[in-house]
């Protein structure tokens, strides 16, 4: 029996139009059938391309029986990573080579005769459009230094057609990157011990291939480094993750960074900042003079794995108070801990920073995000690596997503943009200390406000039997 959501979608003669579509696009990428009725899911959680814009006509052109690669426009000699400088010759250079990637791949999708909307709907006709979710083959992240891109250059070509982007040259002036640093750039785990040992984190166990949240553990940041030092030692071979520590919130009198220009219209962590403003919620914060005194309200149980690979369907946050939690995090792990497969928290953007350390990222575009489930259509898998799985016969579409997966490499420095709904996976190849945030705002709301509409409808279908 169709959940309301369905009802309301295959009662309405323009939603099946649409559906019809995006069933039609949904059997070129798997190559097999789809329900309409349990696609209607599917394209609420953004899984399916939005296709407004391009439904908007109701003479929708005839879609090809295949895709052919031949005809995708390999703008990754464009967008890759290069040399740069920073002049303004250098800026205009990029700005030319971005806009040249999207012209190709417009005219390369006129050709073929099928459209590759973006996350809002749009036909890839304006400049600055998704170019390098829809191409094959695998394409690389642009790369960016501050000096030569301007916050309106990363709206425009970044932000609003939610595409990916590094930007180098941001930590120069950060207190973490001289307190926190060695002279042999590594993690200075001793002068965090010191100043902020006694703060309560939350650690996980990154050791085995698990799908979900790892197995967890409350320690003290003086505990957790002091199992960081057995394990230099050779003593203890586990793989422990320090995520989700709420650093700024829990020391506001110590700025270790600023939040960079790019990033500060933020709307989820100002809704925490005006609630910590008003009297009544206000609480006790470590000092300068005693930096290793946690905030009371770091026992309160927030966020952790539900922002990284807890986040397994989109949700996240399970028994957390959004009004009492930010969404800003410092991450700290050896070499070969990793979070599994996930898109970040109420599908989220977030920006994160290597004060040291190099992180591998493994990205997939949101209109492949089908091709991650079971043949089912309910769990998705763990990871990219299909031999890592067991019963890998279970997600049969998984070496499809693998072959528009975006990988790359996060030096020390570098800080990534990733955006809404891009499935992801990040292995520290270096003992790495990183700065994260998830934040929302004009560009990205639909996305969450379409996950807590299909969460509400999850949940009703689930207690269906029980009225």
């Amino acid at each position: 029996m169709p959940t309301d959501t369905q009802a309301c979608l295959l009662g309405s003669a323009a939603y099946a139009h649409k559906l019809e579509a995006a069933s039609h696009i949904f059997d070129i990428w798997t190559d097999r059938g789809a329900d309409v009725g349990a696609l209607a899911n599917r394209y609420l959680d953004g899984s399916v391309d939005m296709l407004d814009q391009f439904m908007a006509d109701s003479a929708w052109p005839a879609m090809p029986h295949s895709f052919d690669a031949n005809h995708a426009a390999p703008c990754a000699t464009v967008l890759g990573p290069q040399p740069l400088s920073h002049s303004a010759s250098s800026a205009d250079a990029q700005l030319q080579a971005t806009a040249q990637c999207t012209k190709s791949f417009a005219a390369s999708t006129a050709q073929t005769n099928m459209p590759c909307a973006n996350t809002h709907g749009d036909l890839p006709d304006k400049a600055f459009q998704r170019s390098t979710a829809c191409q094959e083959p695998q394409q690389a992240i642009p790369v960016w230094h501050k000096d030569d891109l301007s916050s309106e250059q990363f709206v425009q070509m970044f932000m609003q057609p939610n595409l990916p982007v590094m930007i180098q040259g941001l930590t120069c002036d950060w207190q973490a990157s001289k307190d926190w640093v060695t002279a042999a750039d590594g993690v200075n785990i001793d002068f965090i011990a010191h100043h902020f040992g006694q703060a309560q984190v939350m650690v996980s166990n990154t050791t085995r291939l698990n799908a979900g949240c790892a197995p967890r553990l409350d320690m003290t940041v003086a505990e957790f480094a002091h199992w960081w030092k057995m394990h230099k030692a050779g003593q203890d071979d586990r793989l422990l993750y320090l995520k989700d520590w709420h650093f700024a919130n829990e020391f506001p009198d110590y700025t270790a960074y600023q939040t960079p220009c790019y990033f500060q219209e933020d709307w989820l962590n100002e809704f925490y900042d005006i609630g910590q403003r008003q009297p009544q919620q206000s609480h006790s914060a470590g000092s300068a003079d005693d930096m290793s005194q946690p905030r009371e309200a770091a026992e309160k149980g927030d966020a952790e794995e539900g922002v990284a690979d807890g986040d397994r369907s989109g949700g996240g946050n399970v028994g957390c108070d959004v009004a009492s939690s930010d969404y800003r995090f410092v991450y700290l792990g050896c070499k070969g801990t990793w979070t599994p497969l996930h898109a970040d928290v109420l599908r989220s953007y977030s920006w994160s920073t290597n004060v040291t350390g190099r992180k591998r990222w493994k990205l997939l575009p949101p209109q492949y995000t089908h091709l991650l489930y079971d043949r089912f259509g309910r769990e998705m898998a763990a990871t990219f690596e299909i031999g890592k799985l067991e019963g890998r016969d279970r997600f049969p579409n998984l070496d499809k997503a693998c072959q528009h997966t975006i990988e790359c490499i996060q030096e020390a420095g570098d800080t990534i943009f990733v955006p809404s709904g891009w499935h992801h996976t990040v292995e520290n190849l270096e003992d790495t200390l990183s700065i994260n945030h998830n934040w929302l705002n004009g560009y990205n709301i639909h996305w969450a406000l379409a996950l807590l509409q299909q969460e509400r409808t999850d949940a009703i279908a689930c207690i269906e039997d029980c009225r």
